[in-house]
Formats: structure tokens, C-alpha cells, sequence
């Protein structure tokens, strides 16, 4: 969706003249202005729906931006909201935190004077995730839609940052209905979880992914993929046998498959988890600790998993360039994983700074919509194609960036 009206809070004339005209050039339709919080809470309270983005500055008179993000949260505002302010960026961090855990969307942070690039990639970010989000979705439908095949395998690249190639892809989940229109998995996935049905997605997945990819290394050379595994199957000690049995009667040899495990599910049931994961690995699947730094488990216990990769979370790649935690957090896992002599995937990589950044970290690879969205079975070995011949040429785009020089 894209964003058709907003609403700029600050007190500064210049600024919000200066935001309007950043706004509109990035394609919202119509942009309104407020000079303080007093003002932003009247007009949202008159109607609630009129603005579906707010631009919010934190220091302002009456009414601030912290009792501004807390009145929109008490008024269960429904719309999209960034923080931008000129204060140090931990005091904007911690109100961003404060909104998101009062339910609220706050889609970001801008510290000013603001980037007018980096407000395009917000943007792009909120219209990609609000198509990829898809609608409720019921138990019925969800069994209709596996029935008629409308939940289909996508593939976004995973780039090997040190021969600048492909190195594979990730299967993901999206709903194309009979017209072709392609929407996010989001109301598939939360009606699965609710109604026990992840074990016949991932199943969907699995197979659809072994029959899509039986060409492509013809096309485009060696790949891997890496597929997400769901809580079910990872407490299930059956399964590791039957997801082997699939992929050897298809030819694949289970070491270019990589299973992803988010890191919240692994101190669920740990002696069935730590079986199938074992049994997994025994049979030469690799292992990927997904999402890592969002969850509750401790160094300690991750170490107790067979992991043979650390995928680290997009959200702290996202913040990299402005959040010191960020930096910090992205920088602790890629030697977290060297220490363990284990893979480092950087994912949300969506600037040619945050590349440069998870480079200079040491990660292994990446992924983002900086190099490309999920793709489609027709589209995916093409495009791999295309980049890795630039790759080889040594005339990638990707890599010949201002910071990437002296990388390319």
C-alpha cells in the first residue's frame, strides 16, 4: 500500500516545509502539518483514519513526541509512525522501543537533519512488508489454499560476500491467488500455527522447492537453500527420516539444504528439539540459528544445538547506521560465529552502507532487498545468472559503491 496521506508533528516551520517536499518526492499523495503534539493528537482524534503515516519529532512545546506516541497508542491508532528528532539517537531508540511495546506501529527512526535516501528506503520498506502482510486468514481458506496450490515457494539470493556470487537462496512462502496477484504469507502462517497446520506448510514448501530448483544447477552452478523450519517438525523425532528420505529420492544431496530455526523456539521441549536437530545434522542438513539476538536463549544454551550457521536479525542490520547497539549487536555475532567456526549470514540488507558495514564486520553472507526480493521459480536462476556473470566481469553494481571500492 502506498502511503496517500501524512501528517508532519514538529515545531520548526523550516523543518516541516523541508519534510513535506521530502514526502511527496518519495510518493505520498498528500501531506498535512501540526506545530506541536497538542495539535497531532486533536487532528487524529477527529479522525482516526485520515492520516495512515504520522512524522513525529520528539522535542516540542505543550506536547511532546513521547506523549504523543502514547496517546496514538492509547487511541489504538492503526497507522504508521516515525521518530524523527535531532536528540542523541539512544534517547530516540528508547522511545521507538517504548511505541513498539505499546502495540504501536513505529515503523522507524530519522535523525536530523534527515536523509532524504534514507526516508525512500523506509518508505519502499513499509510498502513492501504492508503487500507482503497479507489478510486474515482461516482455517478453511488456509486448507482450501494448500488444496489449489495457491501457496507458492519464492526464492530471495543469498550473496557470498567474498566471491561477490550467489550462494543460494531462501524459500519463502507467498499466496498467489488465480489472477496472479501476489501477496505475504503473514495470515497463512499465524492461521497454521493456530490451527496445528505448520507441519503441512513446511511439507508444501519442502516439496514444492525440490521440484522447482531441479534444473538450476545447470543454469546457474552449485546452490544451496535454506528453508524455514517450523516449531512442529522440530519437536517431532520423526521427521528428520522422512525430510531425508524426500530430498534423497529427489537427488539432492542434503548438504546444500540448510534448515533455519528461530531462536526462540529452541528452549521449547530442548531433549526432542536437540534429537531432531542431531538427527538432521547426522543425515548432513546444516543448520542455521535464525533471527539470532531477538530471542531468550543464552550463549550457553545455543551452544548445546548443532548449528553450522548464525543468521543474524535483520532489525539490528536495519538500524546499523544509527543505533551503536545495532552496530554492536551485528558485529558480537559475526565473531560469535567465527569463534564457533560457523557460517554468518547478514539479512536486511537494504543500503549500500549497511553492505559496506556487515562487510567490514566479517560476515559471510547476505541477503536484502538492496540485492533483491523474494523471487519467482522463472525468475530466480535468471537473475542469479545475470549477477554472477557482472560478478566475474568484476563490473557488479552491487560491490562498486563509494564504500565498496576498495572491496570490488
Amino acid at each position: 500500500m502506498r502511503h496517500k496521506s501524512a501528517l508532519v508533528v514538529d515545531d520548526d516551520p523550516l523543518f516541516r516545509v523541508v519534510m513535506e517536499e521530502h514526502l511527496l518526492c518519495a510518493g505520498v499523495q498528500c501531506v498535512e502539518m501540526a506545530e506541536d503534539g497538542e495539535k497531532c493528537i486533536a487532528r487524529v482524534a477527529e479522525d482516526a483514519d485520515r492520516f495512515d503515516l504520522i512524522v513525529c519529532d520528539l522535542q516540542m512545546p505543550k506536547v511532546n513526541g513521547i506523549s504523543v506516541i502514547r496517546e496514538l497508542a492509547r487511541m489504538k491508532y492503526c497507522g504508521t509512525v516515525i521518530i524523527v528528532s535531532g536528540e542523541e539517537v539512544g534517547l530516540i531508540q528508547t522511545v521507538y522501543n517504548m511505541g513498539k511495546m505499546l502495540d504501536l506501529h513505529v515503523a522507524g527512526i530519522l535523525k536530523k537533519p534527515v536523509d532524504s535516501a534514507r526516508l525512500a528506503v523506509l518508505l519502499n520498506r513499509l510498502r513492501t512488508e504492508s503487500v507482503l502482510a497479507g489478510a486474515t486468514v482461516s482455517q478453511v481458506q488456509l486448507a482450501e489454499d494448500l488444496e489449489h496450490k495457491r501457496l507458492h515457494a519464492f526464492y530471495q539470493p543469498k550473496i557470498d560476500l567474498c566471491t561477490q556470487r550467489v550462494s543460494g537462496f531462501e524459500v519463502l512462502c507467498r499466496h498467489v491467488a488465480d489472477d496472479g496477484t501476489v501477496s505475504g504469507p503473514a495470515g497463512h502462517i499465524e492461521a497454521a500455527m493456530t490451527h496445528s497446520m505448520m507441519g503441512q506448510l513446511t511439507r508444501t514448501m519442502i516439496e514444492q522447492a525440490i521440484a522447482d530448483t531441479g534444473d538450476w544447477e545447470r543454469k546457474i552452478g552449485p546452490f544451496g537453500l535454506a528453508i524455514n523450519m517450523s516449531p512442529a517438525c522440530i519437536l517431532n523425532p520423526v521427521v528428520a527420516d522422512k525430510i531425508r528420505d524426500k530430498f534423497t529420492y529427489a537427488g539432492i544431496d542434503p548438504r546444500s539444504i540448510t534448515f533455519e530455526i528461530t531462536e526462540d523456539r529452541l528452549l521449547d521441549n530442548q531433549a526432542n528439539t536437540l534429537e531432531v536437530l542431531s538427527r538432521l545434522r547426522l543425515a548432513g542438513f546444516k543448520l542455521s540459528l535464525d533471527d539470532f539476538g531477538t530471542g531468550a536463549a543464552s550463549i550457553a544454551q545455543l551452544r548445546r544445538f548443532p548449528f553450522t550457521e548464525l543468521k543474524i536479525d535483520r532489525s539490528f542490520v536495519l538500524a546499523s547506521h544509527r543505533d551503536a547497539f545495532a552496530r554492536m549487536a551485528v558485529e558480537t555475532g559475526v565473531r560469535f560465529a567465527a569463534t564457533l567456526g560457523i557460517n554468518s549470514v547478514a539479512e536486511g540488507i537494504e543500503t549500500p552502507e549497511a553492505l559496506a558495514f556487515v562487510i567490514e564486520a566479517g560476515a559471510k553472507e547476505a541477503q536484502g532487498y538492496y540485492f533483491s526480493k523474494a523471487l519467482s521459480p522463472t525468475e530466480a536462476p535468471v537473475w542469479a545468472r545475470l549477477f554472477n556473470e557482472k560478478s566475474v566481469q568484476a563490473n557488479n553494481p552491487a560491490f562498486r559503491t563509494p564504500e565498496l571500492r576498495s572491496f570490488g
